[in-house]
């Protein structure tokens, strides 16, 4: 059984296969990651990451860049530790006005003192960073959060928790079937959540969103419904896996 323990930055330019996968950094302090640029990593069991020291620049584990993919096997998870996998996706032309649909990638992994337990954890807008290209490859920092009725994006991108929604159990689409999120960590892995745009210029700028968190991995089931009098049932469901 291999398991690949990285102790320093590691760039993948081919596909890589790996039985597990370790990631944390030197016993110096030093960090570690991997930097996956328009290939594939394959995993067939477990990841452990651990968080790097280096807040929001170089704090992830594992950073997926250009259709960058990470593949794993097995019909559950035993991803563990506090460490993230990094991974990036784009709303075109948003704005205050537009409503999206979401499924996480990842789960709020917890903290370095305390992670989560092994597993697929729930997750929730603590997932979300605004990337920083400026500053460096991988530098991003966490979204802010609002109670106000639009989020915005100068200074800071800040998200309005006020239209954080899921849909967990088959129903129609009135607006009582949905769940609220606010600020919580709130979404289990496979389900979805709604979020509004950000900004008040029409169209709008093509909006990065960057998700940093435990990689998602492993089979899920989500409960559909037929029909109910003729009334068609939902349940707000996406890709789940980075």
């Amino acid at each position: 059984m291999k398991n690949l323990l990285l102790f320093s930055s590691l760039l993948i330019t081919s596909v890589g296969a790996f039985a597990q996968l370790t990631v944390k950094p030197t016993s110096g302090g030093a960090d570690s990651y991997i930097y996956v640029n328009d290939e594939v990593v394959f995993v067939t069991q477990e990841i452990n990451l651990t968080r790097n020291g280096t807040a929001n620049d170089q704090e992830a584990s594992i950073y997926l860049r250009n259709n960058g993919q990470l593949i794993q096997a097995g019909a559950t998870s035993t991803n563990s530790g506090s460490g993230q996998l990094s991974v990036q996706q784009n709303t075109p032309e948003t704005n205050a006005w537009a409503y999206y649909y979401w499924c996480s990638p990842v789960g709020y992994p917890g903290t370095a003192a305390v992670p989560q337990p092994a597993g697929n954890p729930w997750a929730g807008v603590i997932n979300i960073y605004e990337p920083q290209p400026g500053l460096g490859l991988t530098a991003a920092r966490p979204s802010l959060t609002t109670t106000n009725r639009d989020g915005t994006l100068i200074p800071q991108m800040t998200i309005s928790t006020r239209w954080l929604y899921t849909h967990k159990f088959p129903g129609t689409e009135a607006e009582g079937n949905y769940q609220r999120i606010n600020a919580n960590t709130a979404v289990p892995a496979g389900y979805g959540f709604t979020m509004k745009g950000l900004g008040t210029a029409t169209p709008g700028p093509d909006q990065v969103y960057e998700f940093r968190g435990r990689p998602n991995t492993g089979t899920f089931t989500i409960p559909v419904a037929a029909p109910v009098g003729g009334v068609a049932q939902m349940t707000l469901s996406g890709n789940p896996y980075p």
